[in-house]
């Protein structure tokens, strides 16, 4: 019955929306999603990302990490934060997975999969993601008898990691507070070297000022020896010309 109900949900064609920037994932993703009778269209950047979903409502959206003027965990981020019943997010990226799980977690996407990872898998992600969005309510009662049993060999799979648990939730809260503790020893540290900067360059205006007092003093003097030679200049020549009356 479960079954049933599951297959006559996905025979409905759902608004898919993708933003990748490689042709032939873009050629991947519509053939797929077009045999399984869904509507795609695609979006070139972040930015059109957003004009999309203000004009037409998406089931769910599918984005690559690398795209133009915004990646697409930031993209994600301010889909959850910004559109009310929003549609579901997967994240089909190129990238390292475990390297970036935090990313991921912050972003509040539903699921992420790495580009390779089997159709199978694929196909078996966007399924859950579709239910999940078509009835919530129900999808969430279930979410241990109908889908489990079908999505814990994909979740085994080492390029598919699905949304985060309590337990991993704990795990986010400790990175975050590891992360946040990094942030702050920065901030310290930047802190420090503006300090320095500022130290550096109290001192370079004070030598400056220094410099141009000495330079102006060795103007004055030195326009006091040209007066001292001009004046002794016209002695000798007073005294030449003493001298030569007195011969008369």
């Amino acid at each position: 019955m479960e079954k049933i109900e599951t297959d006559n949900l996905l025979k409905k064609a759902f608004k898919i929306l993708s933003c990748d920037d490689e042709h032939q994932i873009k050629e991947f993703l519509w053939n797929l999603l077009n045999e399984e009778g869904h509507i795609v269209d695609f979006a070139k950047n972040g930015e059109e990302v957003f004009q999309r979903l203000g004009k037409t409502k998406y089931d769910l959206v599918i984005l690559d990490v690398n795209i133009p003027k915004m990646n697409g965990y930031k993209v994600s981020e301010k889909i959850c934060k910004t559109i009310k019943n929003r549609p579901k997010i997967l994240i089909f990226t190129g990238r390292d997975i475990e390297a970036e799980k935090l990313q991921f977690a912050y972003s509040d996407a539903d699921a992420i999969l790495q580009k390779g990872t089997p159709i199978d898998t694929i196909i078996k992600t966007i399924h859950k993601l579709l239910m999940e969005q078509t009835s919530p309510i129900k999808a969430k009662s279930h979410a241990r008898s109908v889908l489990n049993s079908t999505f814990l060999s994909a979740s085994t799979d080492i390029n598919f990691v699905p949304k985060q648990n309590t337990n991993s939730q704990l795990n986010r809260i400790q990175d975050f507070n590891y992360c946040m503790e990094k942030i702050s020893k920065v901030e310290k540290l930047i802190t420090d070297k503006i300090k320095a900067y500022e130290e550096f360059i109290k001192y370079a205006l004070t030598e400056k000022q220094n410099a141009e007092k000495k330079f102006s003093e060795l103007k004055k003097l030195e326009t006091g020896l040209k007066n001292a030679q001009m004046w002794l200049y016209i002695l000798f020549v007073l005294f030449l010309i003493a001298i030569f009356v007195s011969f008369l």
